[in-house]
């Protein structure tokens, strides 16, 4: 009787940790497809902020405050948007070193 609750036991505590197996695959998998998605947007972005950079040097034509609010704020949209991505990309790759490392 005893060993029957204990096989009982043992395969439920089994099935329990090869779910759990499973589930971080899938979570590492997922992991990866947002590095990777950070990364090509990332590179996106390097390309866009070098031409933003190069059209806000442009002079403006119309001397309007509101046409110069519009440069400005693209400009500091910009910079939040790359530091926003650079922040959770190191974040990332921080995440999976740990990751490795405890694994060895």
């Amino acid at each position: 009787m005893i060993i029957a609750i204990f096989s009982c036991f043992s395969i439920s505590l089994l099935s329990a940790l090869v779910m759990s197996v499973k589930k971080n695959i899938e979570f590492m998998e997922t992991f990866d497809d947002i590095q990777e998605s950070l990364q090509r947007s990332l590179e996106i972005l390097e390309e866009q902020k070098e031409k933003i950079s190069q059209k806000s040097k442009l002079e403006v034509f119309s001397d309007e405050p509101v046409v110069r609010n519009l440069i400005r704020d693209i400009v500091e949209s910009k910079n939040a948007v790359i530091s926003v991505a650079k922040l959770l990309d190191d974040s990332l790759v921080e995440e999976i070193n740990e990751s490795k490392e405890a694994k060895e």
